[in-house]
Parts: structure tokens; C-alpha cells; sequence
């Protein structure tokens, strides 16, 4: 077998592109074309000095070019070499000491032989070429070093040109004329080569940004596709986990010849915890990781501030949270400010989602028959949210908790993108968060800081409701849905609640409508996108008709393309997400149907 013949062309294909095969696959795209543009522009200029100065030789045999062109010729050549060794940077930074060196050597040694203004426009663009490479491999002392060097040698050129310090060699008229043109078109040349490669720089990086951004449009796509399948067998397993919850006590211990000798399985209220658990820790991954990719996308959502009443909007939080810390035996104690009992003007729907994300995430880490601490003061222009539970934190994991995919502690299960997009829904009405330390390491202190606005509307006093059976008593709804076993589960919790709940099975918006004029419910129920019966159109039919346009409306979908404020646009009351947590629905029953106060 004959061997593999190698010519020229291919050993230098091997010194210009062994960069790219020798990068590890986590290396930028920006690293990997740096190599390749400096080693181009290395071979290039290699040989111009040896052309250039060969002729320059023949016009003026001095030993300055014998010692000049050969070694600056090397350094160029040392370039390519230190790239494929991998060693990146001292290749950056050979080539601008090898360009800022020569440089100051020919203008030098040439005199008027080569155009001032030429040479430091080359100088300028080469060395804001290279040195922006200290960037990329963020060596900052270099950079730092290499912009002083710069500008010495900068000064020291124009200095001698005008005042010759060092007096140059010596050439006729004619050959000086030759020797400037030479240089400068080279030069030039050299220039808009620069420029070139910034250019196709620039452009590759947005081709790559481009592509990224597809890629992450195409991932978000197929993730709330894949998630919108998965909501509605979860949303039914979801809803047998909250009843199976309030209902734990009840539920019979399994007896002792039941369980494997090898280990004892739990009681029916441990299993209905860990049913709980995993199905909302299963839903609020689904959530996070869709909320996490709109953040990224610049999609999350948009700041609408109103009038609204804080102290209602906490109350019937906390109304619909104790709801469901009730079976751990957890209380939740309100204090607030009086200033604060009066309208603010802020983002609702925001303030809304951080106090049930902080509220929420206290219940989840909190332990039983305990108490947690809700406090709102209004400070100057501020106004703060403090929320104490006695949940235990990893200091050093407190350190980091607001960033993404970090949990409570190592122990717990958690998407841990929660107080990340709180986080970012708290900075996006210009407030801060923190965990505030606490002298008792088992206490854990969420506190939030917000800008405080007055509102103008008149605040109507709510009262905290019970926390159990027939809390709407007397309210009739309306819900339409086509998953008939997900309906039954919230059928049967709103009834729990005493509320005259009708499932309706229409399938077209004039049927759906006739029923509601039938009916006249307090408020309805309906999902996005059902056979035959749109939501949307359904909801526009009743904003339409004088009888049916004041009756609040929920809209529910599994639909991640579809968002709260998309619902609110079309005149919706409230939006929400299956699977449905059922604290969530009771909060935004809460707010349009009378419930039973307690004293």
C-alpha cells in the first residue's frame, strides 16, 4: 500500500486549522476564530516582511535589514506555532509585541521611507485587533499592559519623526518615493484586511446568535408542546393528591403483614404527602423550566400597573395558602402597616405571583404545627415584605438561592428555578430581595423592597375566610371543560366549597351562551380550547351581551403559548394553568364570589 502523498497545501491547512481540531468542545465560538484570523494574519504578514524587506534590501544593503526581517519573519511564524500547541493566548500576545517592536523598528530605520499617519492608523487597528482578544481570554493586567505599551510606542514615534532622536538609514530621493508608496499600500492593504476579519466576525457572531435563538425557539416549542401533553393526565393526578391531602388523617394505616420484610412501607397520610410532593414538585418543574425559557426569550411578561388593594390581594392569599397548610398544621400570622390598608398603584398580577411563589415556598419548606410570619411595612418611599418561616438553609446554598437551579438545600426536591423567576418578577417592578440572617439558625427570612406608589381607588376591608367546607356558600358557577375526569375533580372541590357548581358539555359558543343566560351564574369556568367551543370565542359572545358582560370569567388552559396576560387582553377575569392547583383557584374564586367571613 502506497503511502498517503502530503503536499504543500496540505501541511499548510494542518498550521492554519489544527486550532479548530485541537479546541475543546466547551471552547466559545468567538476562541475558535480567533485562532484561525491569527494565524492567517501571521502567515500573511510573514510574508510580506520577507518580500517587502527583500526589496527594500536590494535597494539599500544594511545589515538592519538582515537582522530585521529574518526575526520578525520568526516571531510571525511562532505565532502559527504557539496556535498549534494550544496555547492561544501567548499567541496573541507574542503577535502584538512582535507588531508594536517592528513597528517601532521600521519607522525607525525607514525614516521618511514609510508614511507616519499610515503606520499609525496600521498600529491603531492592529492593536485594538489583538488586544481585544485580552478580552475574550480575560487576562485584564495584560490588557491593561498592552494599551500603556501601545501608547508609549505611539509616543515614541511621532517624537522621533518630528525630532530624530535616532537618525535613520540613509536613501535617494527616488528610492524614499518607491519605499513610502510600497509601504502604504501595504499597509492599506493590511488595514482593510483587519477590517474585513472584523467584519466577518461581527456577521458569524450574529448567524451564531440567530441560530441560537432558533435553536431556543425551537426547544421552547417542543417543550410546551411536550408539556401541554403532559399537564392533563398530571392535572388529574394532581387533583387526587390535594384531596387525598386534606383527607390524609382519614385514611387507613396499611396493616403490618402488608409490607416487605425487608423494609415498612408508609401509612395511607405518608403516602398522601408523598403524593402531594411529587406531583407538585412534577408541576412546578413544568412551570419553571417554561417560565425560565420566555425569561431568556424576553417574553415573560410586561408591567401593568393599576389601583388595588394590597392588604385584600394578602389577605386572599393567605386565605387560599392556609387552605392548604392546614393539614401540616401551619398558621399563617398577618401584620401590616395601616398605610399599607390603603390603594397602592402597582403591577397586580406581579405582586401577586412573588407573594404566592414566597408564600408558597415557605408552606413547602416549613415544618409542621408551626407558625409563619407575614409582615408588610411601608417604609419612605418603599414598602417591605417580610416572610418568616422555620425552615432551615444551607448558608452557602443562601448565598446563591436566587440563582438558577439551586435548591433550598442539597436535601430537598426542586426544579430550583423558583426564587430565580421571583426574583426577576421582583426586579422588574424595581425591587430587591434577599434572605435577611436571623440570629436562630432554624429560622429562614424572605424580604422583599419595593417602590411604594399611592393608589387613588377607595379600598373595600376583607376579612380572612374560613379555611375549609362551604366558603362560597350558595355561589353558583358554570365550567366548561372536555376532559371529563379533570373536571370532576375540580367539580368536586368546588362544591366542597359550597358553591351550586354545573358541568357543562356544550359544543358550540351558542349553545354555551343559551346556557349561561339560563343559568346565571356568578361566575364560569371555561377552558381555551375545546371540540367545537372556543373559550376565547365564548368569552367574547358574553363580553358582547348586555345580560352576560359583568360576569367574571376564568379561563383554563394547558396551553403554554398562551399566557395571563394574553388572557386579561381578551377581557378575561383570571387565568389559570393546569394543572390546577386548587389554593390557586380558591384565591381567584376569592376575588369575585362572597365567601364566609370569620371574626
Amino acid at each position: 500500500m502506497k503511502p498517503e502523498r502530503i503536499t504543500m497545501s496540505d501541511v499548510t491547512k494542518q498550521m492554519l486549522l489544527q486550532p479548530v481540531a485541537g479546541m475543546y468542545v466547551d471552547e466559545k465560538e468567538v476562541a475558535r476564530r480567533s485562532a484561525i484570523s491569527l494565524n492567517v494574519i501571521a502567515i500573511i504578514f510573514a510574508l510580506l516582511v520577507v518580500g517587502i524587506g527583500g526589496y527594500f534590501y536590494s535597494l539599500k544593503r544594511s545589515p538592519l535589514f538582515l537582522i530585521g526581517v529574518p526575526l520578525e519573519t520568526l516571531c510571525f511564524l511562532s505565532v502559527v506555532l504557539l496556535n498549534q500547541k494550544k496555547q492561544f493566548f501567548r499567541a496573541v500576545l507574542l503577535m502584538l509585541i512582535t507588531n508594536v517592536a517592528f513597528i517601532g523598528y521600521w519607522s525607525t530605520v525607514l525614516g521618511e521611507g514609510i508614511s507616519l499617519e499610515m503606520l499609525l492608523a496600521f498600529m491603531t487597528v492592529m492593536t485594538f485587533y489583538l488586544i481585544s482578544s485580552f478580552v475574550l481570554y480575560k487576562k485584564n493586567k495584560a490588557l491593561l499592559y498592552g494599551i500603556i505599551g501601545c501608547v508609549a510606542m505611539m509616543i515614541y514615534i511621532i517624537s522621533n519623526a518630528y525630532l530624530r532622536f535616532i537618525t535613520p538609514l540613509d536613501f535617494s530621493k527616488s528610492a524614499t518615493t518607491v519605499m513610502r508608496w510600497s509601504t502604504s499600500i501595504a499597509l492599506l492593504i493590511i488595514i482593510l484586511a483587519i477590517l474585513a476579519s472584523y467584519a466577518a466576525q461581527i456577521n458569524g457572531l450574529l448567524a451564531e446568535s440567530r441560530r441560537l435563538q432558533m435553536a431556543s425557539e425551537r426547544k421552547t416549542a417542543y417543550l410546551s408542546e411536550v408539556f401541554h401533553e403532559v399537564r392533563t393526565p398530571l392535572n388529574v393526578v394532581y387533583s387526587i393528591a390535594q384531596l387525598f391531602l386534606l383527607k390524609k388523617d382519614k385514611l387507613s394505616t396499611l396493616e403490618e403483614e402488608d409490607a416487605a420484610e425487608e423494609y415498612q412501607l408508609p401509612n395511607g397520610g405518608e403516602m398522601a404527602d408523598q403524593l402531594y410532593s411529587s406531583t407538585a414538585l412534577t408541576r412546578n418543574i413544568i412551570n419553571h423550566v417554561l417560565e425560565i425559557a420566555k425569561i431568556e426569550s424576553g417574553k415573560f411578561m410586561d408591567v401593568n400597573k393599576e389601583d388595588f388593594s394590597l392588604f385584600g390581594l394578602v389577605n386572599s392569599t393567605i386565605a387560599a395558602h392556609s387552605y392548604l397548610a392546614g393539614p401540616k398544621g401551619i398558621k399563617i400570622a398577618l401584620e401590616i402597616d395601616d398605610a399599607l390598608k390603603q390603594a397602592i398603584h402597582s403591577d397586580k398580577m406581579i405582586i401577586t405571583k412573588i407573594f404566592n411563589n414566597l408564600l408558597s415556598n415557605g408552606i413547602k419548606y416549613t415544618t409542621n404545627n408551626t407558625v409563619i410570619s407575614v409582615v408588610l411595612k411601608k417604609a419612605d418611599e418603599w414598602w417591605t415584605l417580610e416572610i418568616t418561616n422555620t425552615g432551615k438553609i444551607d448558608p452557602l446554598i443562601a448565598k446563591a438561592a436566587f440563582e438558577r437551579f439551586v435548591a433550598k438545600s442539597e436535601s430537598e426536591s426542586s426544579s430550583g428555578l423558583g426564587l430565580a423567576i421571583t426574583k426577576h418578577m421582583v426586579e422588574l417592578l424595581g425591587g430587591e430581595i434577599s434572605i435577611l440572617p436571623q440570629p436562630d439558625p432554624n429560622l429562614t427570612t424572605m424580604f422583599v423592597k419595593m417602590p411604594y406608589e399611592a393608589g387613588e381607588k377607595p379600598i373595600i376591608q376583607l376579612n380572612k375566610v374560613a379555611d375549609g367546607k362551604n366558603i362560597f356558600w350558595k355561589s353558583k358557577v358554570l365550567l366548561f371543560e372536555d376532559d371529563q375526569m379533570g373536571a370532576g375533580w375540580v367539580m368536586r372541590f368546588l362544591k366542597k366549597w359550597g358553591i351550586d357548581a354545573k358541568l357543562c358539555k356544550d359544543d358550540n359558543v351558542d349553545s354555551a351562551v343559551a346556557r349561561i343566560v339560563a343559568e346565571s351564574p356568578n361566575l364560569v369556568i371555561t377552558d381555551l380550547n375545546m371540540p367545537g367551543l372556543s373559550g376565547e370565542m365564548l368569552l367574547k359572545r358574553m363580553r358582547e351581551h348586555a345580560a352576560l358582560k359583568s360576569i367574571p370569567v376564568l379561563i383554563v388552559s394547558a396551553s403554554e403559548s398562551f399566557s395571563e396576560n394574553e388572557a386579561i387582553a381578551i377581557g378575561a377575569n383570571g387565568f389559570l394553568k393546569k394543572p390546577i392547583d386548587f389554593g390557586e383557584l380558591c384565591l381567584a374564586l376569592a376575588k369575585y364570589l362572597p365567601y364566609r367571613a370569620v371574626m
